[in-house]
């Protein structure tokens, strides 16, 4: 089907950018002249929201694809929780979950998206994992992980922490007015509610908001867009 994944991938990641423009995409992300190669790494440290980003972004790029599967992997430690995981989040017999390309051989007919999140501990099966989809399906891979998976033709999406205010400052309007965590967190609210006023308890709400989020402009963004931090 020519671009069909290439234009999936295209859509997955605008749908990426849009959800946080903060996002980093590292120059020189190797893509396969061939066109194989589907797989979105969205990197951050533990906490940052990349798993509410891998639902945002999988939901606004669902019709790209035939189904949008979820696979937890966050108690995978071995090849085969991860192969196993994998089957069952994309809706396949458990027993094909063998890593011999039985589940690339099952997903050949599909336009799927696998999110696959938390990949820390199984980093190698996984980059095993997207060789054989790439090789033979028209599958997209959106992982989350703290790092690159190392297999070629992943583009890396990474967010970079911004200055935190100060806890329990004694003027908390000013210190959101200094920080540049809560300055950005202020510009994103104001586009959905523009009449947003920051007095004190809203700024003490934001200053606990984007403490708790790491000052991580993916997360900073999308909480932005969804609480309402105070009364116009």
């Amino acid at each position: 089907s020519g671009n069909t994944r290439e234009e999936a991938l295209a859509r997955l990641e605008e749908a990426l950018a849009r959800a946080a423009p903060g996002l980093r995409s590292p120059a020189g992300a190797a893509r396969p002249a061939d066109g194989h190669g589907g797989c979105v790494l969205l990197g951050g440290e533990s906490g940052a929201g990349k798993t509410r980003l891998a639902i945002e972004a999988g939901a606004a790029a669902a019709e790209q694809f035939d189904q949008v599967c979820w696979v937890d992997l966050s108690s995978a430690r071995r090849r085969e929780h991860m192969w196993s995981a994998v089957a069952s989040g994309a809706g396949l017999p458990a027993d094909i979950a063998t890593g011999d390309g039985r589940i690339a051989g099952a997903l050949a007919g599909r336009r799927d998206l696998l999110v696959l999140d938390n990949c820390e501990q199984v980093l190698e099966p996984v980059a095993e994992l997207f060789r054989e989809l790439a090789a033979a399906t028209e599958t997209t891979l959106l992982t989350t992980t703290r790092e690159p998976i190392g297999a070629y033709g992943e583009a890396v999406f990474r967010a970079a922490s911004l200055p935190l205010p100060e806890a329990a400052p004694e003027d908390p309007i000013a210190a959101v007015e200094r920080t540049d965590s809560a300055r950005l967190f202020v510009d994103r609210a104001r586009l959905v509610r523009p009449e947003l006023v920051i007095d004190a308890e809203a700024a003490d709400a934001i200053i606990s908001i984007c403490r708790r989020l790491d000052g991580l402009p993916l997360a900073i963004e999308l909480a932005a867009a969804r609480l309402e931090v105070a009364q116009p």
